[in-house]
């Protein structure tokens, strides 16, 4: 047998944008909402939200010197990066 992958997408749209961008892999692929209801088998686990939500910080090069770079928002209430 081969592999077969199962995404745990918890929002609807995505796991439908995710269907559309993987219909033409050959691979097995399930959606799941919940780790619940992953099947009982051995798994290997890849999670890359993980990644996203580690904080880090992040500093630029400005000069002759370094300067962090943040995000907040500007007189318009915009999101902008500051650095």
């Amino acid at each position: 047998a081969g592999a077969s992958f199962a995404m745990i997408e918890t929002s609807p749209r995505l796991a439908a944008v995710q269907r559309q961008t993987l219909a033409a892999t050959p691979a097995a692929i399930g959606w799941h909402e919940s780790i619940d209801t992953l099947p009982q088998t051995p798994l290997f686990i890849v999670g890359n939200e993980l990644f996203d939500a580690v904080p880090i910080r992040q500093f630029v090069r400005a000069g002759t010197g370094w300067r962090e770079r943040m995000i907040g928002l500007d007189g318009a209430d915009e999101l902008h990066v500051f650095a």
